[in-house]
């Protein structure tokens, strides 16, 4: 059997990081052919996947100096990762900053300016706190995806 090829690459932008995989669409409807679980398989990996890079984030998120109740900590939201029905494509998100603080009279741009800011020092975690744990886990979630796949396929 031949498979689509696939390229994957990261982007970080305005403090959101993307992992785009391409040609993970003509993969997906070649092994909905194969086995109907593929789609499944690759929301379960992700969810995995997004629950690591949210548990360390967590753990290396500053706190001190400007917010000295944890309150950035606070803001982390895991969002389950679902399937877009427009371009099909599997996707989980996390946030940091959101409604928490601008309840407080703060805004967004203080969890950006918190991850970015190389130079502030803090009594706990630091900067890059979701960046460093999203790199460190791309390369777990593509092996884990292309293992549970074959998993699926030889279980069809």
């Amino acid at each position: 059997r031949r498979w689509p090829p696939l390229a994957g690459d990261t982007v970080i932008k305005n403090g959101k990081a993307t992992i785009t995989i391409t040609g993970l669409s003509a993969l997906y409807a070649t092994l909905r052919k194969v086995s109907p679980r593929a789609q499944e398989v690759g929301v379960d990996v992700l969810n995995r996947g997004a629950g690591r890079v949210f548990a360390v984030s967590q753990e290396s998120v500053p706190v001190g100096g400007i917010d000295p109740k944890g309150e950035l900590k606070a803001s982390g939201r895991l969002y389950k990762a679902r399937v877009s029905k427009r371009s099909g494509r599997v996707y989980a998100t996390i946030t940091y900053g959101g409604a928490r603080l601008e309840s407080k009279g703060e805004h967004a741009i203080v969890a950006i300016v918190q991850h970015e800011n190389l130079s502030f020092k803090h009594s706990h975690g630091g900067p890059k706190f979701l960046e460093r744990p999203f790199l460190a886990e791309k390369e777990h979630v593509m092996d884990d995806l292309g293992r549970r796949i074959m998993e699926a396929i030889s279980h069809a």
